[in-house]
Formats: C-alpha cells, sequence, structure tokens
C-alpha cells in the first residue's frame, strides 16, 4: 500500500483526487509499523523483549532524525542552482523516502514469516506488580 501510495503522492501530485487517495492510502500503510511491534513480542524471550522493543523504537526515532536533514541537504542543493524550488525539486529529494518504503517491502516480503499468532518463544507474560 505505501508504495503505491508514494507513488500516488509522487507523480500524481497535481491530481487533486490522486494526491488525497495516495495521502490515504499513506496513513493506512504506515499503521503497519505496528506489525513490527507485534513480530518482536512473539520473536523476543521475555527476558529480552524490553529491550527488543526498545530497539524497534530507537531505529523508527533515528530513521526519521537522519531523514529529515537528509531531504533538507537535497532541497538546499537544488535551490543552488535556482531560487525557486519546483515540484521536481521535492520530487527528488522525497525519492529517498521511496527508496527507503522499497527497501523495507523487500526486507518484509523475504524475512517476515506467518506465526499465526503463535509465539516462536515462550509466551510473553504481562506481570503486574501490586503495592
Amino acid at each position: 500500500i505505501n508504495i503505491v501510495s508514494g507513488l500516488c503522492i509522487f507523480y500524481g501530485a497535481h491530481v487533486y483526487a490522486l494526491a488525497v487517495l495516495g495521502f490515504l492510502g499513506l496513513g493506512i500503510g504506515a499503521s503497519g509499523q505496528s506489525v513490527s511491534f507485534a513480530t518482536i513480542a512473539e520473536h523476543c524471550e521475555p527476558a529480552y523483549l524490553a529491550v527488543g522493543l526498545a530497539f524497534n523504537n530507537a531505529l523508527i526515532v533515528l530513521m526519521s532524525a537522519i531523514n529529515a536533514p537528509l531531504i533538507a541537504t537535497i532541497l538546499h542543493y537544488q535551490q543552488s542552482y535556482h531560487p525557486t524550488l519546483f515540484i521536481a525539486d521535492y520530487q527528488m529529494a522525497f525519492s529517498v523516502l521511496m527508496g527507503c518504503m522499497c527497501i523495507s517491502a523487500i526486507i518484509a516480503a523475504f524475512t517476515i514469516r506467518e506465526t499465526y499468532c503463535k509465539s516462536t518463544t515462550n509466551a510473553t507474560k504481562l506481570i503486574i506488580l501490586a503495592d
């Protein structure tokens, strides 16, 4: 969904309906990020679950912290050629995100296996500490 939505936004920005559908699909596809938390919960042993979830959160923040300055640098580089930025300049800058979406789709397609909601390790138990 993300790749198709990204292409709709990327190439169909001049058509309002296509851009709206693209952003709607991108929002739906972004909810797939929650799958990573479920996958970690199914594959991590209870002793390492917190570390696995923290590592996942750290990677999400790290990619956000890297992508924003990278896109800004590309746009600044494009602006050095002409003072006004055009849609093509933004398309080139945001192609970094399209590349990331393609890489993540390839990784997901070949490395994530369906577990049918059965943990591959011991069941993760919720422990409630009472005072």
